[in-house]
């Protein structure tokens, strides 16, 4: 409207928008792609790594990294007998944390172990590759 010459300001614009029968909107997810032809390649390719790797006798990892979590006088969940509640912060505040724990699961499928690394620093590569390490050391 202003490359027209016209002067309008942004509620003015909204109530003829409504007016019209429109509002705001955000998008949502709905359309899922249902049918590929190769949709079922990667997990044959998986599986037949897998089946390659246990025929050797080579461990096979499933490593996943899990949500991240405050460390420090936060409220949580899980319950604990005890005379009396403790008391938290009442707001989870990352400036509040004493750190930031970072869980990182390493689960050997052909031997059901598995080990819970968690580090307080940043997850990065290098914590993941540390977190192998620890693991190769413990078998």
């Amino acid at each position: 409207m202003r490359d027209q010459g016209i002067s309008i300001c942004a509620n003015s614009v909204g109530e003829l928008l409504k007016d019209q029968q429109y509002s705001l909107r955000v998008n949502r997810k709905s359309i899922a792609e249902t049918y590929h032809p190769d949709r079922n390649r990667q997990f044959e390719i998986i599986g037949e790594t897998r089946k390659r790797f246990e025929d050797l006798g080579y461990p096979i990892l499933s490593v996943d990294t899990k949500k991240k979590e405050l460390v420090g006088n936060f409220k949580n969940d899980g319950k604990a007998w005890s005379k009396q509640g403790g008391d938290v912060f009442v707001h989870d505040f990352r400036s509040a944390a004493e750190a930031i724990a970072s869980p990182y699961g390493l689960y050997d499928i052909l031997m059901n172990r598995g080990i819970v690394v968690v580090g307080t620093s940043y997850d990065t590569p290098e914590f993941a590759v540390d977190c192998l390490k620890l693991w190769l050391n413990e078998i």
